[in-house]
């Protein structure tokens, strides 16, 4: 059996963590690999001794956190392997930054990037950000467990028969994020006059609010989001939705939200940015945005067409079922761990 320790921020609370680490335990397990996990500490003196108990494992894990420079070396006095796994552009953050701040997470983007053998990445554009660095990487998507969702049988026209009170689309994400969805309100409002009944479902740790002085005629729903739930709250969305606006942080996100869309057999419309232009098939399981008439076309396309919408469920929720499954994830990792050639992405 081989043993990983791995290092990370957060446990339960973080859900990049329970989607690439604490889903992996069981089936790498199974496989032969045995993860170890560690929450790094905020002191000086656990810290250390964290990183030097790697020497006690065959390798180390680093969840999306990147080190300080010393603790790098006393990594790597350990003389163990070790694998950086990110699934986002945490050398950027989406708040502004002050001068310090951005200045202490380059040295440490460039410390943890000579310190990784290896990185797995969610998604190309991260990979090439330490490809430059001369990093070797692996595509290493953000997957699901298909059984944790309900899956969509999609309504046919007349469009008011369509779940309760109309045809909704749905967003799920955290509130970090609603912005995104703003931006694209007068599309959204614009689909409603050619969609009699549209709504907007949002499933998140808060509701959308407008204020009063930026209200807007297209009803929105809310449901709370919880780990539990939310795989039964998407499939009371018809159209699940993406909107993406194009940054160097953005750029870094790898479209989870599109995967968990179609492992609910949702139709997706997004903004082709990042990892979401690899994930939505043009006219197969989606459609990609680029500017707000795209997205009220592709919106009234799928709203207009039962079938359609049905059709590329199905198709989403199979690509899922082929290529982005916890037992897929984990067959990367053991073969990361376990000394397989490990150069070569999925899907």
């Amino acid at each position: 059996m081989m043993r990983i320790l791995v290092i990370t921020n957060h446990l339960e609370i973080d859900p990049a963590y329970r989607l690439r680490i604490g889903a992996l335990l069981v089936p790498l397990r199974r496989r032969g690999v045995e993860l170890t996990v560690r929450v790094r500490p905020k002191g000086l003196l656990g810290r250390w001794r964290l990183v030097r108990s790697a020497r006690e494992f065959d390798g180390v894990l680093l969840h999306r956190k990147m080190l300080d420079r010393w603790e790098c070396r006393v990594l790597q006095r350990s003389g163990r392997p070790v694998i950086y796994d990110v699934d986002d552009a945490v050398m950027y953050l989406q708040n502004r930054l002050s001068k310090w701040t951005q200045w202490r997470l380059t040295r440490r983007f460039h410390a943890t990037a000579r310190l990784a053998g290896h990185v797995a990445a969610g998604n190309e554009h991260l990979a090439g950000l330490f490809e430059a660095r001369g990093c070797r990487t692996s595509i290493v998507p953000t997957v699901v467990d298909p059984g944790d969702y309900e899956v969509k049988q999609h309504a046919p026209p007349p469009l008011a028969g369509v779940g309760p009170g109309g045809l909704r689309l749905v967003w799920t994400g955290t509130s970090v994020n609603l912005p995104y969805v703003c931006q694209i309100m007068p599309a959204l409002e614009a689909a409603r006059e050619e969609v009699p009944g549209l709504r907007l479902l949002i499933i998140c740790d808060r509701a959308l609010d407008m204020g009063s002085e930026h209200g807007t005629p297209l009803p929105i729903d809310f449901i709370p989001w919880s780990v539990a739930g939310e795989g039964v709250a998407l499939v009371q969305g018809d159209i699940g939705i993406a909107p993406t606006p194009c940054d160097k942080f953005t750029l870094g996100k790898c479209g989870f939200k599109i995967i968990q869309y179609m492992a609910a057999g949702l139709p997706v419309v997004a903004s082709p940015v990042g990892a979401n232009a690899r994930l939505v098939a043009e006219g197969q399981t989606g459609f990609l945005a680029n500017d707000l008439a795209g997205w009220t076309r592709a919106i009234v396309a799928l709203a207009q067409e039962g079938q359609l919408r049905a059709r590329m469920g199905a198709a989403g929720r199979q690509r899922i079922l082929d290529e982005y499954t916890v037992e897929h994830m984990a067959e990367i990792w053991a073969k990361l761990w376990l000394g397989y050639p490990s150069r070569e992405g999925v899907g």
